[in-house]
């Protein structure tokens, strides 16, 4: 990235959640998100229980590694890491 920011993929989420409830846990722990990209599936428009979300700064991202990786949010453990320079989603 150029400075600007940082991504992180977030995975095993519940299905039902949507973007602004998975920005309202980053919110809640003092991370500023510059963008999320929750992951739906175009056919059934429900959530495939993943995510790439853009902190605002390189600690933001890792702050939100260290704090939720592993932490069970309804029910289910997620896993939170950096997100590969090539991996790449489209949305829409």
């Amino acid at each position: 990235m150029d400075g600007m920011g940082a991504r992180i993929f977030v995975s095993n989420l519940s299905l039902h959640w949507t973007a602004d409830d998975l920005e309202a846990i980053f919110r809640d722990a003092g991370l500023s998100v510059h963008e999320l990209n929750l992951i739906i599936d175009p056919t059934t428009g429900s959530s495939l229980g993943f995510a790439i979300v853009e902190l605002r700064t390189k600690e933001d991202a890792d702050a939100a590694v260290e704090r939720f990786h592993g932490k069970f949010l309804n029910g289910r453990a997620i896993e939170v890491v950096p997100a590969s320079l090539s991996t790449r989603f489209d949305s829409g």
